[in-house]
């Protein structure tokens, strides 16, 4: 019974809205994965992570929370660099659990 009106909704105008957000969040958390796997990948490739680009990190996202909601571009923007960042932060646990499986870069 709980399916049959989650479904009614969903085929509902209100529902209509809700998948296209849902879209639209599912969307920006794959770009900011795909933009953190990068980050790893450069910091792998060039050794960039470090204290400046984990600072920059807090930083964007601080900018970010700052930054009113109507600026899109701008925000996904923030997001990104957050992500970049962050990504580029982690590249060297990632590059630890990559040597200890044996697996040379």
């Amino acid at each position: 019974m709980k399916w049959q009106r989650f479904f009614w909704r969903v085929r509902s105008r209100e529902g209509r809205g809700l998948v296209s957000l849902s879209n639209t969040v599912y969307l920006s958390l794959g770009c900011a994965l795909t933009v953190s796997a990068v980050g790893v990948y450069l910091h792998l490739l060039w050794n960039i992570g470090g204290l400046l680009t984990t600072s920059a990190c807090m930083g964007s996202i601080v900018w970010l929370l700052s930054t009113p909601t109507h600026e899109e571009r701008k925000r996904v923007g923030l997001l990104m660099a957050a992500a970049l960042f962050e990504g580029a932060s982690i590249g060297l646990l990632m590059g630890y659990c990559i040597v200890s499986r044996g697996i040379k870069t």
